[in-house]
């Protein structure tokens, strides 16, 4: 827990985990290493490299650059998708914080959450994350809020579920 800066409230953030993000950066690499060897191995396989032109090198050149661009951007991605949204615990609300350079804040009550549900696959058990989806009641409709890859997401559900029990939305 620590303490935020604008007011005296005690604030939880709810982090994605680190390990999914590198994860999935290591994925994205691995597989795109893999087509282009398969890529090389194919193309330049089908000519006698016993020779080396320009233009082999050129060509490799050139594959390797868009590679290189591809998983630049994968990575700029996953990390803006990481860093561009935040969740907060507060006393009775859950805090949502959206933006890198344009931050919006919405504040979702407790009191309004009628189901919380957790998604997790084989690796998430293994690595102890998950995706925690709460159903809020609304005035026209019901909302999911997707809390993704949070560490220790089966705590926040525990939490959750206490704080259910508590506003009498037993199941």
């Amino acid at each position: 827990m620590k303490k935020s800066e604008n007011t005296e409230q005690l604030l939880e953030h709810l982090q994605p985990s680190i390990v999914v993000i590198l994860l999935r950066i290591v994925a994205a690499m691995f597989v795109l290493d893999t087509l282009y060897a398969l890529f090389i191995f194919a193309f330049y396989g089908l000519y006698d490299l016993q020779e080396w032109h320009d233009s082999y090198i050129l060509g490799l050149v050139l594959i390797h650059t868009v590679k290189f661009v591809v998983i630049t951007a994968i990575v700029i991605k996953l990390f803006v998708d990481w860093a561009s949204r935040g969740y907060y615990l507060s006393g009775h609300q859950l805090i949502e914080k959206v933006g890198i350079l344009n931050r919006t804040e919405i504040t979702h009550e407790l009191s309004q959450v009628k189901e919380v549900v957790i998604k997790r696959s084989w690796l998430g058990r293994k690595l102890n994350y998950g995706t925690i989806i709460l159903t809020l009641a609304g005035s026209s409709a019901t909302q999911d809020v997707y809390i993704r890859d949070v560490k220790d997401a089966v705590e926040y559900k525990r939490y959750f579920d206490k704080h259910l029990q508590v506003q009498g939305w037993v199941r």
